[in-house]
């Protein structure tokens, strides 16, 4: 347990006069609360409170402890407070993709983070660089067509993508001939591919070309 911890009780206990008050508010249990205290007496070896027949009473080490750090605690609970219900904004968002799925994809959809005062960094690149990235910590999200391990990474499906064998109509004769796909890239010598991306109910196309 750390000290903040005892320090956040021992605030409470403060405000409220009562341990059990306090535990309640913190949704912890009144020993917890009371070992906190116990904890804090120890390490600035005088007692906190004096216990009364309804609850405590600070005594002047108390006042003193809660005046100096009362300030800087309720800063940090709201701040917390405010990360928790995803109400801060700003900073800078680092995003690995690669170049295609920024460009169709991502790009469209960045603008409510541009809205909300966010800065926003995109890196592309392949799958190596992509993971790179995120082994080095200088990417916070990532988008990559390969399953990530689990056991490093924690992931949601996204989109699916489609590729399809797109051929001129002059190698007609040439496919039919061979009679499948895979035989065709070798006896054509040129094949064009054509790839679908579905997401939102919007389609992206691109073109790639691949000499033989």
């Amino acid at each position: 347990m750390s000290r903040l911890d005892h320090l956040r009780t021992f605030l409470e206990v403060y405000r409220q006069k009562s341990v059990s008050k306090a535990a309640a508010k913190l949704s912890i249990t009144q020993p917890a609360a009371t070992q906190h205290i116990q904890a804090l007496e120890s390490l600035v070896g005088k007692k906190l409170f004096v216990r009364q027949p309804r609850g405590v009473q600070p005594t002047e080490v108390a006042d003193d402890l809660a005046h100096s750090v009362a300030q800087s605690i309720d800063v940090l609970e709201n701040k917390l407070a405010r990360l928790g219900y995803g109400q801060v904004k700003g900073g800078t968002v680092h995003i690995a993709a690669p170049a295609d799925v920024t460009h169709f994809v991502l790009a469209p959809r960045l603008v409510h983070l541009l809205a909300d005062g966010f800065s926003v960094r995109v890196m592309t690149g392949n799958k190596e660089r992509i993971y790179g990235l995120l082994q080095e910590e200088r990417a916070d999200f990532a988008i990559t067509s390969s399953l990530p391990d689990a056991a490093l990474y924690e992931s949601v499906p996204l989109f699916c993508e489609q590729f399809l064998l797109v051929y001129a109509p002059q190698l007609a004769d040439k496919i039919a001939q061979v009679g499948y796909c895979g035989a065709m890239l070798s006896a054509t010598g040129l094949a064009l591919f054509v790839f679908l991306t579905r997401f939102g109910g919007k389609t992206a196309e691109g073109l790639k070309a691949k000499a033989a």
